[in-house]
């Protein structure tokens, strides 16, 4: 019954980023003046799962978890009375297709950490499409998002399971920077083309990766022939509306970061700045979560079912009020006429 299930699951929340993940996640856990949210986490050993959630609950700052709650045993974990229902832990492997759709069942939102995605992710879209249930992840690679939207955007429609891909660093501050520079124009103006800059900055300390990061932007790199061959393979059909909160509607496709506005000549630039904490354990983390909390709390204002990219889910929402509200910062650094 729907008053059974829990609300996220992180799946893969034992991996490197998938424990910074459930950090942030706790810190919502229990929301002011709401009902504590039920959280799961999943993945193959019950162990690394109990030994990443007491470490995740330290490094969120919440209470400790309560003794003898994070064993096997248990299969669940608590904080000190903080009114919140436990944390509980599902296991469940990428490989064993039952057990990821014994999970579907006990959820509403799943967050998948299980990467490279291309390696890894498409078992757990296929288990929440067919299930019915929303899904998220934080891949960057272009090639599995296109591939998912192929093979399961018209089940999903079906279902009703709103799979969101990209939701970490790789690709919500480009997106929604656009969707802010956009919101600058005056309607019905909008630009006719944006060009990004990316600046990575380190204060005392190397930037530095994890393996799984790496291994996805090798097998990114080595099967771009990949990526060219399914997008010529994919019939045309309408770009779905990036969803900017206003009456300004321009389109956007996965492959095309230009918005298009036919008629006048341009006759203004703004420039606009999107910065934020470390990118990938500190950003990715909040703009992932962020997201989950909107398909939570938002879910009957969002896309019945479909795979679709992080704006035209999120960009009719408060989500990026959300993320300044969370570390990111969106600023216009200057307008001027052309």
């Amino acid at each position: 019954m729907a008053e059974d299930l829990v609300d996220i699951v992180v799946l893969g929340a034992s991996g490197f980023t998938g424990k910074y993940v459930l950090r942030e996640l706790l810190k919502f856990r229990n929301p002011a003046g709401r009902e504590p949210r039920k959280i799961a986490i999943a993945g193959r050993s019950k162990k690394k799962l109990a030994a990443a959630l007491t470490w995740a609950a330290a490094a969120a700052g919440a209470a400790s978890t309560s003794a003898g709650r994070t064993t096997t045993k248990d299969l669940e974990s608590s904080f000190s009375d903080d009114g919140a229902p436990p944390v509980v832990i599902y296991e469940a492997d990428i490989t064993n297709v039952a057990s990821l759709r014994a999970v579907c069942k006990k959820t509403k939102v799943v967050v998948s950490c299980v990467g490279p995605y291309r390696k890894y992710g498409q078992p757990v879209v296929e288990a929440c499409v067919e299930a019915g249930v929303d899904y998220l992840d934080i891949t960057g690679e272009p090639e599995f998002m296109e591939r998912m939207e192929l093979l399961y955007h018209e089940k999903a429609k079906q279902t009703g399971s709103l799979v969101v891909s990209a939701c970490g660093y790789d690709s919500i501050p480009a997106e929604f920077g656009v969707i802010f520079n956009t919101q600058q124009f005056d309607a019905p103006s909008v630009p006719n083309s944006v060009d990004s800059y990316l600046v990575l900055e380190s204060v005392g300390h190397n930037i530095k990766g994890n393996l799984g990061t790496w291994e996805s932007a090798v097998l990114g790199t080595a099967n771009m022939a990949d990526l060219q061959k399914l997008r010529k393979s994919r019939p045309r059909r309408a770009r779905p509306q990036l969803n900017l909160g206003s009456d300004q509607q321009p389109q956007m496709l996965y492959a095309d970061s230009r918005t298009i506005s036919p008629g006048k000549e341009p006759d203004k630039q703004v420039v606009t700045r999107v910065s934020g904490p470390e990118v990938g354990y500190v950003t990715t983390p909040i703009v992932c979560i962020q997201a989950a909390l909107v398909m939570l709390d938002e879910r009957k204002h969002l896309p019945k079912g479909g795979v679709y990219t992080p704006g035209v889910v999120f960009g009719g929402t408060d989500y990026l009020q959300r993320l300044q509200k969370n570390g990111l910062t969106f600023d216009v650094i200057s307008t001027t006429k052309i």
